[in-house]
């Protein structure tokens, strides 16, 4: 049985680091971030030349990437201090649908679309299973 630890109520709760109270902002931001190429979905890494963090110089609250979009991907990252809200919204049991628009570069195969429909694994563990839905095709965008 694994310990579920306890939850502690800011409102009531003496919470301390060292003998001095922790900082604690009552206030729950939520951040829809239209995030573009070359930005990496963490809050730090000494690898990544750009974080997400670097677009909200004007934000004071300490927010957290819910979610991630690798680096040469673009599209809405959702931030917030909320960890309930990031739980709900990332935990996979939870089974929140996503949708991904991708443009690919030459063609898709039939065993690809499959492994994508079926999941994929990864290093961190198999991927749920995706829905493909075909939206355009364009010839120009083929590699030959």
């Amino acid at each position: 049985m694994t310990d579920q630890g306890t939850k502690a109520n800011l409102q009531s709760d003496d919470i301390r680091v060292f003998g001095k109270p922790i900082a604690v902002s009552t206030r729950q931001v939520y951040i829809a971030l239209n995030k573009p190429l070359d930005y990496v979905s963490t809050v730090s890494d000494p690898h990544a030349a750009r974080t997400v963090m670097d677009l909200l110089k004007g934000v004071k609250e300490r927010v957290y990437p819910v979610g991630r979009l690798d680096a040469d991907s673009a599209g809405l990252l959702l931030l917030s201090n909320d960890g309930d809200f990031t739980q709900l919204i990332t935990h996979p049991g939870h089974e929140m649908p996503k949708t991904y628009r991708v443009l690919v570069r030459g063609e898709v195969s039939e065993f690809a679309a499959a492994d994508l429909q079926q999941g994929i694994i990864l290093e961190e563990g198999k991927t749920a299973p995706a829905k493909l839905e075909w939206v355009e095709y364009q010839e120009e965008h083929n590699v030959t």
